[in-house]
């Protein structure tokens, strides 16, 4: 099972029955007059925040197409494979997550920055050697998120991949993806805007996020592949909105949403901050 984590869990503060006004009868007024002196406080109302993300991030490394999926389920044979990651916000107010991915290869495995197809065999190898282990891997945010009968359904954006040969990080950002190079000095950063958990929000999926991984492996390669070749760690920043923030049409002063050249860009709810990338 996946282990998950809140970013934060902040309790609300019962502070309605002292916000109403008391009254008391000025005692030192007479028939000359008087004063009185009144004295104001305030008291912060603090949000409950509450945001579930995933921190075991297990996929799977498939060189040879076996099939992932259980007996009598449809055949998963993709080479780079993983369930669906949930971000959920629980909150009673609109948040930001900011996820920054970054991929560390074992010595032996090189991350690619373009494909390079076979001319011969149509498959992915390395760019110059078709005996070393090479990978193209990515993360992939859902294009859409929905809450139906007690379970969200998710789905991603498969129109534009058809992987050819010069493929790169473009490509993949088209249909919401993150390509995952050697991350030693850099991080690929995505970020997604979640309303707070209403009825209509959770039905409709406004308030989660999911992204999966994926990519391609060679299988010319001559060593064989091992737990070690592949490691992805995911760093999450939270930053917390006002109700409102988001308006009616899913936009939001400050930030836009992203494009097919921005990281994660046809993701169901990603978006960049106004002047800088995520």
């Amino acid at each position: 099972m996946t282990k998950k984590k809140f970013l934060a869990a902040l309790s609300t503060a019962a502070i309605t029955t002292s916000l109403l006004a008391t009254t008391a009868f000025a005692d030192n007024w007479n028939t000359n007059g008087g004063t009185e002196t009144g004295e104001g406080s305030g008291t912060v109302r603090v949000p409950v925040i509450e945001v579930e993300v995933p921190v075991e991030l297990p996929f799977a490394v498939n060189p040879y197409k076996l099939n992932l999926a259980e007996e009598g389920a449809t055949a998963i044979t993709d080479q780079i494979w993983s369930d669906n990651y949930m971000i959920i916000n629980h909150s009673e107010v609109p948040v930001a997550v900011k996820t920054a991915s970054k991929a560390t290869p074992s010595a032996d495995i090189e991350l690619a920055t373009a494909l390079k197809i076979d001319s011969n065999t149509k498959k992915y190898v390395h760019s110059s050697d078709s005996s070393k282990k090479s990978a193209f891997l990515g993360m992939q945010f859902a294009k859409t998120v929905e809450f139906k009968n007690d379970a969200y359904e998710i789905k991603y954006d498969y129109t534009a991949w058809t992987p050819a040969d010069g493929d790169d990080k473009t490509k993949l950002q088209a249909i919401g993806g993150l390509l995952l190079n050697d991350g030693a000095s850099a991080t690929e950063d995505a970020m997604v805007i979640l309303n707070n958990e209403t009825e209509s929000n959770t039905t409709g999926g406004r308030n989660a996020a999911a992204f999966k991984y994926t990519g391609f492996l060679n299988d010319s390669a001559t060593a064989a592949y091992t737990d070690e070749d592949l490691k992805v760690t995911t760093v999450y920043t939270l930053t917390v909105l006002a109700n409102g923030d988001i308006k009616a049409d899913g936009t939001i002063d400050g930030y836009t949403a992203t494009t097919a050249t921005d990281n994660a860009g046809t993701a169901w709810n990603a978006f960049k901050t106004a002047t800088a990338s995520p």
